[in-house]
């Protein structure tokens, strides 16, 4: 569970950084590159939970204390997702709901691609 604990701490920092830009009165879409941080960080999670899913499954859950594990990852994931919806509401207090709503339609329509190109 340490990939997931360090993308997250990634994901955090962006997040620290994204909300102090907005305090200062800096406009959402002038800190695009850290907001990119923040959903590459999310990604890595995703990446790093079906990683350790696949080594469960290979290997079983002998390892560790699975509370501890379990608690890790719920947490870290809560916490993501709560920064993701504070993210959109920057978006949405300055204005920009249309944008973040393209921002969302944007995201699916390239999930389905990569989920078409994996199949």
């Amino acid at each position: 569970m340490i990939e997931v604990a360090v993308a997250a701490q990634a994901a955090f920092k962006a997040y620290t950084i994204l909300k102090a830009g907005v305090e200062r009165g800096k406009e959402i879409g002038e800190m695009r590159s850290t907001v990119r941080k923040f959903f590459d960080a999310k990604e890595d999670i995703d990446e790093a939970v079906k990683k350790e899913k696949k080594r469960e499954a290979k290997y079983g859950l002998e390892e560790g204390s699975t509370l501890g594990e379990a608690i890790d990852y719920i947490e870290e994931q809560e916490a993501v997702a709560k920064l993701e919806h504070k993210i959109k509401w920057f978006y949405i207090d300055q204005g920009k709901s249309a944008t973040w709503a393209k921002i969302v339609a944007e995201n699916n329509r390239r999930q389905r691609q990569r989920a078409l190109k994996r199949k």
